[in-house]
């Protein structure tokens, strides 16, 4: 890189110039012993370059910036410049060139610094302008200055120009994506949370029998630490998102939660295909993020499917009006470890759809908004799948082991449904349908269940049969219940007070519980919130890790987050 300024020329022909400027200062002093009497009439400057006294009296004078190479005005307390009314000797000169010479050397000094930087940085290092009062490449002079326009980085290499910032996430965008169609999005989030369970029973027996005990607990975890990109490759309309997530309470392994490459067509047509949420419930689908309380309702837990691989499709196909439709590998493939023996071969069906009937609802439950005008959802969810097995070593496979009971049994537990019998086959239908309100920092919502299990088989796990596929009885289990929660921001957009319940009826139930708590929201958004809430169990109905129901419990959940993301 040439470090170039508007008198570098000057400062880098010191031999020419040392010539000049003694040249000028002998004819000073030859001028001085031809000086005649005053000459009447207004005195003109003689053209070509005028003495530095002129310059000085003329208002103009100036010195070289140390650092640019240019000259600045220097006032009255500029010490290089000659005193008015005489003009320089020649040890003056002489003492300006020197100085001339040291600033030349200190420039040099700079400029090979500032090219070893770029050298280290490659291609990128060609030019880097950055605004908002942070420093930025000088062409010209080949210094750093602030120019504070914008909060945005530029990275130009070549042609190419890309922008550095941050906007719900620390972002990587070309200028123009139709020449540049690449682009990344960084986020991150942690929830770090305390967890305390205080029995009040030991045991609990389970469908099969088996008494099984109940455990106190309190410890620290960090149940949530992701790490997600997301942005699209070589068309705007080609996008990708990968989520890695970390647990504690899931043997501190770090795995992609949810990966996928979607085309967007239209509004109404977004095609995906990866790894995502079965959309089977709304409280599901809106996330871990946004919950009213530290996490999702008993009642979701129990009746929602998990995530699977597949292909699916969003869009808004009306005004305010919004559906999600999926076929994929299962009801819950997320514990897949090896290969595809794991899973059967039957796919699951899914879809939601919801309409904003009122006003902008927006995702979440609670009113951070504080809408002024009343805003409201409704919709609906369905899902099917069948589950067959058994899968390796005559063992069930991870999307039958997730299902349970009503009273916390795992369906494919030996004895469970039928005496003798471990089922390891049977078909799932589950429909949702949902409603949520908010208003002035008021809000409320609700999700009822219904759940069907059907076409039962399996194995006799006894007896001379021991091994053999199993004559069982035509049953039907079925279940029905629902998640309800409200809340009210005490101090808009700050702290809120939550309450929730959740009730599980039918075969092998009932299960229930009942929650307060609150939520700050330090910054006003859930990136920065801190959330407290306790929960009345009475025979849990599901095992989740995530919001960290056990099976069979009947006592008290106490939970506290930490909420941080970016």
């Amino acid at each position: 890189m040439t470090c170039f300024h508007p008198f570098g020329p000057f400062v880098r022909k010191r031999s020419r110039e040392t010539a000049l400027l003694l040249t000028f200062g002998f004819g000073l002093v030859a001028a001085q012993g031809m000086a005649a009497d005053p000459v009447e009439g207004p005195v003109l400057p003689a053209a070509g370059p005028q003495p530095v006294s002129v310059l000085a009296e003329e208002g103009a004078a100036g010195q070289l910036d140390e650092r640019s190479g240019s000259l600045s005005d220097v006032g009255a307390s500029n010490t290089d410049t000659v005193p008015t009314g005489r003009e320089p000797t020649m040890q003056e000169l002489l003492d300006r060139i020197q100085q001339l010479e040291s600033e030349h050397d200190t420039l040099e000094v700079e400029h090979d610094t500032l090219r070893g930087r770029f050298s280290e940085r490659g291609d990128l290092g060609q030019m880097i302008r950055r605004s908002a009062s942070a420093p930025v490449l000088d062409e010209r002079s080949g210094s750093l200055s602030g120019v504070g326009v914008s909060n945005t980085d530029v990275l130009s290499t070549g042609e190419d120009s890309y922008g550095l910032g941050y906007d719900g996430g620390f972002y990587f965008n070309p200028d123009d994506p139709e020449k540049d169609p690449y682009s990344m999005k960084l986020n991150g989030r942690m929830q770090f949370r305390y967890i305390g369970f205080a029995r009040s029973q030991q045991t609990w027996t389970d469908s099969a029998g088996t008494v099984l005990p109940i455990d106190n607990r309190s410890d620290f975890e960090i149940e949530r630490g992701r790490l997600s990109f997301k942005g699209f490759i070589l068309d705007p309309d080609l996008q990708y998102f990968i989520n890695f997530d970390f647990d504690t309470d899931d043997r501190d392994q770090v795995i992609i939660h949810d990966f996928w490459v979607n085309r967007k067509f239209s509004d109404a047509l977004n095609v995906f295909v990866g790894k995502a949420f079965v959309p089977g419930s709304r409280e599901w689908l809106n996330g871990s993020t946004t919950t009213r309380l530290v996490d999702r309702t008993l009642a979701c837990t129990f009746f929602r499917p998990d995530r699977t691989v597949g292909i699916w499709a969003e869009g808004e196909y009306l005004e305010n009006r919004y559906y999600r439709a999926m076929i994929g590998d299962g009801f819950n493939t997320t514990g897949r470890k090896t290969n595809a023996a794991e899973i059967d071969g039957n796919f699951v069906y899914s879809g939601t759809t919801w309409w904003d009937v009122s006003g902008n609802h927006g995702r979440g439950y609670s009113d951070l908004e504080d809408h002024d005008n009343f805003a409201m959802e409704i919709g609906t969810s369905f899902t099917y799948g069948q589950q067959d097995g058994p899968g390796p070593f005559e063992q069930p496979r991870i999307e039958q082991n997730f299902v349970r009971l009503a009273d916390g049994t795992r369906v494919t537990t030996p004895d469970a449904i039928f005496p003798g019998v471990t089922v390891d086959q049977y078909d799932i239908a589950l429909w949702a349908v949902d409603a949520a309100w908010k208003w002035r920092g008021w809000s409320f919502d609700m999700e009822y269940y219904f759940r069907q299990l059907s076409n039962f088989a399996g194995k006799y796990n006894s007896g001379p049969n021991d091994g053999q596929q199993a004559v069982v009885p035509s049953e039907v289990i079925y279940n029905h219940g629902f998640g309800m929660e409200a809340g009210y921001f005490l101090i808009p957009k700050r702290f809120e007070v939550n309450f929730r319940t959740s009730q599980i009826y039918g075969d092998y139930g009932p299960s229930r519980g009942y929650a307060g708590g609150v939520n700050w929201f330090v910054n006003g958004t859930h990136n920065y919130k801190w959330s407290f809430d306790a929960t009345q169990l009475y025979g849990s109905a599901a095992t989740n890790s995530g919001p960290n129901y056990v099976a069979g419990q009947t006592g008290v959940l106490f939970r506290m987050q930490l909420q941080a993301a970016f």
